[in-house]
């Protein structure tokens, strides 16, 4: 993981130089480099985290937490940002992945 992000991080500077200078992409101002810098560090956290649970919980119980993000992410979008909510009919698409993760939570954990 580690190597991956490390990767990606390269990667994304490089583009971020080189790209910087036809214009096309790179950042208008500095307070667009302050928002992706902090987006960058919640996004970091999260993955540490996520690698945290894997360590010190069952994986399966890990990964049924990890794919009950959208649900997460639909939550924390209804409470900071009510005028980006989507509609009941589009929410409700998620109703599967809530029951998922909670039948996938439920069983037995562990050899």
């Amino acid at each position: 993981t580690l190597c991956h992000f490390a990767g990606s991080a390269c990667c994304g500077a490089a583009v971020l130089r080189l790209g910087g200078r036809s214009g096309s992409i790179g950042f208008a101002s500095r307070r667009q480099l302050v928002d992706t810098a902090a987006l960058s560090a919640s996004f970091l956290a999260g993955c540490y985290t996520m690698n945290s649970c894997q360590a010190s919980m069952h994986l399966s119980l890990a990964h049924a937490l990890r794919a009950f993000e959208p649900v997460t992410t639909l939550l924390l979008t209804a409470a900071f940002l009510p005028s980006d909510t989507p509609s009941a009919r589009r929410a409700g698409c998620l109703l599967p992945v809530a029951l998922g993760c909670a039948l996938s939570a439920a069983g037995a954990h562990g050899p």
